[in-house]
């Protein structure tokens, strides 16, 4: 048995973690939970608008690259629930895109799309591809962004039958220039 003193933590101070069920929090305060959804959500929102872009956040990382990943955050079905439907996962959910550094750091979420929306279509949407082109940051993405862009680099589709060529290397060639095709974000 390790002593208090000899723990990885000693002389920290543990603070609990909040519970994220709102009935727990709702019971934790003697409040309904109505208005714990309330109270969540008046200050989930102004957090949220505080929280750095894409853009900014590049700028002050200066990655050379970063990875780029769409996932499927489950919920509960919310209004429409077609629209939260993902066929390729067989459950419900929000697209949320995930871009981190070369560690794996976290530098940006997404904000949510319905479920049902493909991983390059919320890429686009984000801007994501044309952002990191114009900070000259290249992106390495999972095949579901073949076809984001020059500066997208993706594994390649094996031909049927055929084989696969040698790989191409990552753009890093010049910045785009003002008034350059590749300057002008995607309109679908």
């Amino acid at each position: 048995m390790q002593t208090p003193a000899s723990t990885p933590c000693a002389g920290r101070t543990r603070v609990p973690a909040p519970p994220r069920d709102p009935r727990r929090i709702a019971a934790a305060f003697g409040i309904s939970v109505g208005t714990t959804h309330a109270y969540v959500a008046a200050v989930i929102t102004p957090l949220a608008e505080q929280a750095p872009g894409l853009l900014k956040t590049l700028r002050a990382h200066d990655a050379d690259y970063v990875l780029l990943a769409g996932t499927l955050a489950e919920c509960d079905r919310v209004g429409d629930g077609r629209a939260d439907y993902s066929s390729k996962h067989k459950r419900h959910g929000v697209n949320v895109q995930v871009v981190t550094d070369p560690a794996g750091e976290i530098l940006w979420l997404s904000p949510a799309l319905p479920g049902r929306t493909h991983d390059l279509t919320a890429a686009r949407a984000h801007k994501i591809p044309w952002i990191c082109a114009r900070q000259c940051v290249s992106i390495l993405a999972d095949m579901a962004n073949i076809g984001a862009g020059d500066w997208v680099t993706t594994a390649k589709r094996r031909p049927p039958g055929g084989e696969l060529a040698l790989p191409g290397r990552p753009r890093t060639g010049p910045c785009p220039q003002p008034g350059h095709p590749s300057n002008e974000p995607w309109h679908d």
